[in-house]
């Protein structure tokens, strides 16, 4: 009997396709990480920074509101650039008036804003609204 020794034609392409499919799906596994990767690195960039610029735009809108309709704001922080806007969307009197030290009625009237945030790291941009309060004087 002649017995060689090796590999059939059929062995090899078996293995080769089995090869090949792995191969594939590691690189396919191997491209979704990175994409997710970089993903989450501009969401990271720009997810940190929300807190640290919404207390500023806070701040800015209490400090900056009186006699004004409108407010904005630009700039950019480590990664992140980002600009904002504010509006008023209701102002008044509150229907009931808080009482000072002496018993008298303190006269303050308020403004309820609309604020957008539009903040951007390279390609990826996000937009925020909330609404925030100020209170004014007489």
């Amino acid at each position: 009997m002649n017995r060689s020794k090796g590999f059939t034609l059929l062995e090899v392409l078996v293995a080769g396709v089995i090869l090949f499919s792995v191969v594939a799906t590691v690189a396919l596994i191997y491209k979704n990480a990175m994409h997710s990767l970089q993903l989450s690195e501009k969401h990271l960039a720009i997810s940190t920074a929300v807190p640290f610029l919404l207390d500023e735009i806070k701040d800015e809108i209490r400090n900056q509101s009186q006699g004004s309709d409108s407010l904005a704001g630009e700039g950019s922080n480590i990664k992140a650039k980002f600009y904002w806007e504010a509006s008023v969307v209701k102002s008044g009197r509150p229907n009931r008036s808080a009482l000072n030290e002496n018993g008298d009625n303190v006269k303050q009237k308020f403004k309820l804003w609309q604020v957008s945030l539009t903040m951007s790291y390279n390609t990826y941009v996000k937009k925020y609204q909330f609404q925030e309060l100020s209170w004014e004087s007489d």
